[in-house]
């Protein structure tokens, strides 16, 4: 993706803007916008935020933003094809087919023939005094029983795959996505629906929005203890005195910004 980094930082240099103002304009860090004008996009959790970051830096930048995601997008699904032919050459790359050894013949043949013995014998034993065979499609008796039973006591089913195997739940994770002095942006993963709480430690002033509506404002005091709406997209916090209130999302603290006196922003967003 080299050639993106190229064209960002030849767009960027050529207007005479900074990275610190493209920083305070996209509240992206500024080693995430490096790492974008070097083409190493690895520092991401994924395409998501490469393109989110990408559309972002080109807006502040004044160059077309869909043009731009719309190139990425080629290019990753070219890079995607490359590596899948690399593997399919590497995974086939120095098998030959061997002879089976002379032993391993002779095996075979053995028990090809035990088996077909095996068969023979069981169908002949089954056919004397003109006993006829059960009827396909009808289970009989014996096949219900236990083999090899001297009671005849019916088997027992073993359980079925769907019984034995639970599918693992996710557990919900918070990503930070940026950082600054002013506002944190993080992003809730692994929950139906979000699930914050407020605690106060000592006085505080807080405005609340959910999905950009404005939902309430007041000063709490120490110990008392804010939830917030369920549910939504995106809620936003904004905090008059940071060190005097930490955040539970479900389960999930936060409280890094116990060293900012400033007002502050709180942004989480839930992953769709």
């Amino acid at each position: 993706m080299q050639e993106i980094g190229n064209l960002l930082k030849k767009e960027r240099q050529e207007k005479g803007i900074s990275l610190e103002e493209i920083s305070r304009k996209t509240k992206i860090q500024v080693r995430y916008l490096q790492a974008l004008e070097d083409g190493d996009f690895s520092c991401f959790a994924g395409k998501v935020y490469i393109k989110g970051a990408l559309r972002n830096y080109a807006e502040s930048i004044g160059i077309n933003a869909d043009e731009l995601i719309s190139y990425y997008e080629r290019n990753a699904r070219g890079q995607e094809n490359d590596k899948d032919n690399e593997e399919k050459v590497e995974l086939f790359k120095g098998k030959e087919r061997r002879p089976l050894p002379f032993v391993a013949l002779i095996w075979i043949i053995l028990l090809a023939v035990v088996f077909g013995g095996s068969i023979w014998y069981r169908f002949q034993g089954g056919s004397k005094g003109g006993e006829q065979p059960p009827s396909q499609g009808v289970p009989s008796l014996e096949g219900q029983m236990e083999e090899g039973s001297e009671e005849g006591e019916p088997a027992i089913p073993s359980p079925g795959l769907e019984e034995v195997l639970e599918e693992p739940e996710e557990s919900p994770q918070l990503v930070q996505l940026s950082f600054s002095k002013r506002e944190a942006v993080y992003l809730l993963r692994g929950v139906e629906e979000m699930e914050p709480v407020l605690y106060f430690t000592e006085k505080c002033w807080v405005e609340i929005e959910q999905d950009g509506i404005f939902v309430e404002q007041k000063i709490c005091s120490a110990g008392e203890e804010k939830a917030l709406p369920e549910g939504g997209s995106e809620v936003k916090i904004r905090l008059g005195y940071p060190p005097g209130a930490w955040l539970e999302v479900n389960g999930l603290k936060l409280n890094d910004w116990n060293e900012i006196s400033n007002a502050f922003n709180v942004i989480i967003k839930k992953d769709d």
